[in-house]
């Protein structure tokens, strides 16, 4: 059975086992259309904006004239027709992954700020990434691996943004903050309010804690602190410790008018509605290190049943759409994985009981990756005559393909939270779409394995916004290079202040 019937399986089941007098309550359902509405889509509008990314891109692509006539490698129109050019191509780690990931959020981004709904702004997503591969980009291979980032994370960031947006702009009685932050946060969707003159205040709906509609349910945390590592294995030399200073920052959404308060709600939806994004920065004398996650259930059902105290339960389950970047070049760790997490299963379930609960999330995705393998140099160094895929030779990672399969859970009482999650993935690479895959005469094959555990408990001393953060993660790489295997594995305690918003 596929995984798209495993779904649909699971959400008919959820909707049969639904109580019949369980659904929502008319205020909800006018709230959830007015916090969903959008005005009339300016299509065209939308065309010239992401026109003028991609002639803003061209600048910056002709100003770099002398690093960009490296990728010159002039394939005929045929080729690039019948698809025998379309191959991985040689870029850096950074810009392949993160900078492909930023502009595909904005190419999003514009579709939605113009009204456009979530399935149109991913189509004007591919085809601006399109347009630049086809268009701007002729005299090159044309990029699978910018194809799947750009629209994949782009969509998965891009959500997130737009419903941030749409909830900055929400107050029933603005606050004075509020216009800086729509405009430090979300500047495309702001500049478009004020373009088009819109109305966007939510007056007589409930504020929540910042003054903003509650109808958009929210949970943002930001942290400050310093971490110690360990790194052990094969292929660690000299001083293995590391002291690091840490930020760490996450956002979560869920635009579900009723969510998580007490009454009977039963809703199928199809518009991005739960996002989230986190964000780490580490440093010290030893380098830096950068992480980011975002998360998209872009479609399901959710359903909760939670009495006057707030006990009994909720489930969310639905399509899932999400994106990982990491590169740490600490000292003696070495370490970069990009995981674009394409369409799967998530479930989130809360189980409370008055002032506490428990919240168990789980996912499931097929991925395409770029990965460091840690025994690549180790069997370059037996091969010293072999031509191996350029862009292991030229920056030292592969294209693979694989799947990550991810479970968290998370216990709230009053003034603590306790949780922990394990993730592991699988990747092997892809052979026979190199660059110069006439010229490889060796396609060595690249696998690596990673499982990662997390955990951490908060203490909020005082019962307000502030909080002490205790955090342990502990990450296994095991992976090989042809013949050669390597094992390394990297553990990290980490103790930060922070306030929940």
């Amino acid at each position: 059975m596929s995984r798209r019937h495993v779904l649909a399986a699971l959400l008919a089941v959820a909707a049969a086992a639904s109580p019949s007098h369980a659904r929502a309550d008319d205020g909800d359902d006018e709230a959830y259309r007015q916090v969903t509405a959008r005005g009339k889509p300016r299509y065209l509008r939308a065309g010239l904006e992401e026109g003028f990314l991609i002639g803003a891109g061209a600048v910056w692509y002709w100003l770099d004239r002398e690093r960009q006539v490296a990728d010159w490698d002039f394939p005929s129109i045929k080729e690039r027709l019948t698809f025998e050019a379309w191959r991985f191509d040689t870029n850096p780690f950074p810009i392949n992954f993160a900078w492909h990931a930023i502009d595909g959020g904005q190419y999003h981004v514009v579709g939605r700020s113009n009204d456009l709904s979530m399935l149109a702004s991913i189509g004007y997503g591919f085809a601006t990434s399109l347009v630049w591969e086809y268009g701007l980009e002729f005299r090159e291979k044309f990029s699978i691996n910018d194809m799947i980032v750009t629209t994949g994370a782009g969509t998965a960031v891009g959500e997130f943004f737009h419903w941030l947006g749409r909830y900055l702009e929400s107050a029933p009685e603005p606050r004075r903050w509020h216009a800086g932050a729509r405009w430090l946060l979300t500047t495309t969707r702001a500049a478009h309010v004020a373009l088009d003159r819109r109305d966007t205040l939510r007056e007589g709906t409930s504020p929540d804690a910042l003054g903003l509609s509650d109808d958009i349910w929210h949970r943002f945390r930001l942290s400050s602190g310093f971490a110690y590592g360990a790194a052990r294995g094969d292929l660690i030399e000299g001083d293995a410790s590391l002291a690091l200073g840490e930020v760490r920052a996450a956002g979560e959404l869920a635009v579900m008018p009723g969510y998580l308060r007490s009454r009977h709600l039963r809703r199928w939806f199809a518009d991005g509605n739960f996002t989230t994004l986190s964000g780490r920065v580490s440093g010290g004398g030893e380098g830096i290190g950068v992480e980011l996650h975002a998360d998209a259930i872009l479609a399901g059902w959710h359903g909760q049943d939670l009495d006057a105290d707030g006990a009994g339960h909720a489930t969310t389950m639905g399509l899932d759409l999400a994106y990982r970047y990491r590169r740490e070049l600490l000292g003696a760790w070495v370490d970069r994985i990009a995981q674009m997490h394409l369409p799967g299963v998530a479930v989130d379930h809360h189980q409370r009981f008055g002032r506490g609960g428990v919240r168990v999330k789980v996912r499931a995705n097929p991925d395409f990756a770029g990965v460091h393998p840690g025994s690549y140099h180790g069997w370059e160094a037996l091969h010293p005559d072999a031509a191996e895929p350029t862009i292991l030779s030229k920056h030292g990672y592969y294209y693979g393909w694989g799947a990550t399969a991810r479970i968290e859970v998370e216990a709230t009482l009053p003034r603590v939270e306790v949780g922990g999650a394990l993730t592991a993935s699988r990747y092997r690479s892809q052979g026979g779409l190199d660059r110069a895959q006439e010229v490889v005469d060796t396609d060595v094959a690249s696998g690596d394995t990673v499982l990662v555990a997390d955990g951490w408990l908060r203490v909020m001393p005082l019962g307000g916004r502030l909080f002490v953060e205790g955090r342990v993660s502990h990450e296994d790489r095991d992976g090989y290079v042809g013949e050669v295997d390597s094992a390394r594995s990297l553990t990290r305690w980490a103790l930060a202040i922070g306030a929940a918003l």
